[in-house]
């Protein structure tokens, strides 16, 4: 039986998702009652699956519901994963989104992907990285903090460096615009870091807490090892700040971002695949 949550359910849910591992980014039950707009349970007796769906509108300017969806390993294969899919996708249509999105870690799911059985395909992938090592060698550039005077040449920076993963993965816009980029590349100004060549930007990159992000190389200056220097800059800086990993991920097909994070001492930790519907 379907059950729809109501603040009444707290104690049961936060239960029920305190002690699931099954390949889901699941929220903590504070976050879902916060994000979600939508969540239910499969219940009989007691607490057999639950997944929720979360409205946004993506980068194209669709409306957009991911989807989280968990039941309990024994009761697997017995329709309760699909029911719960059924009343989520239902839902979400009649709220008028426009897509149905999914993200699964796929070490620790079959690849013959629930999503896919149910009409889903695969959007996109990444895979996640850890580094427990040593301090690197210091760079040979400097990297200096990010001003806001470098916004417009940083903006160029970040179009040229990710249409081409943007376009090859259909993650619209493909070219990012001035107000995305505040958004996402600066979120946080205080930990982007540049390398400057004169009055141009080199190199940037952004540390965050254990983790190396939009790490880029502008393409006239690519070739001369600045982005090995770019990433063993963060990672020391971060590594001397006391932290023990440090995490970073990169986009299928991105064989230089592979080859360089692989060379630096990073080992797999897992392979995260999207999965999209259209629904209108």
């Amino acid at each position: 039986m379907i059950k729809h949550y109501s603040p009444s359910d707290f104690s049961v849910a936060k239960e029920f998702i305190d002690t699931i591992d099954g390949g889901y980014d699941f929220f903590n039950i504070e976050e879902i009652e916060r994000d979600a707009g939508f969540f239910i349970f499969y219940v009989e007796d007691d607490v057999k699956g639950a997944a929720y769906a979360v409205f946004s509108v993506n980068g194209a300017g669709e409306k957009q519901a991911d989807l989280t969806i968990y039941v309990k390993p024994s009761f697997r294969k017995k329709g309760i994963g699909t029911e719960l899919f059924r009343v989520l996708s239902a839902y979400a249509e009649n709220e008028n989104q426009e897509v149905l999105t999914a993200h699964v870690q796929m070490d620790k799911k079959e690849r013959d992907s629930f999503f896919q059985r149910n009409g889903m395909e695969k959007w996109w992938g990444s895979n996640g990285l850890v580094y427990q090592g040593s301090l690197f060698p210091e760079p040979e550039v400097t990297f200096e903090p990010y001003e806001n005077k470098h916004f417009d040449q940083f903006v160029k920076v970040v179009q040229d460096c990710y249409y081409p993963i943007q376009e090859s993965n259909d993650l619209k816009p493909y070219l990012a615009s001035p107000t995305s980029v505040r958004t996402y590349q600066l979120r946080d100004p205080e930990d982007v870091y540049v390398a400057m060549d004169g009055n141009q930007i080199m190199a940037s990159v952004s540390i965050g807490k254990g983790e190396v992000d939009n790490l880029m190389v502008s393409p006239q200056y690519q070739g001369r090892g600045l982005g090995r220097q770019a990433l063993q800059f963060a990672m020391n800086k971060m590594l001397k700040s006391g932290y023990e990993e440090i995490h970073i991920c990169y986009m299928d097909n991105n064989t230089a971002a592979e080859n360089l994070y692989y060379s630096a001492g990073f080992e797999f930790l897992q392979h995260t695949e999207v999965y999209r519907k259209y629904i209108k």
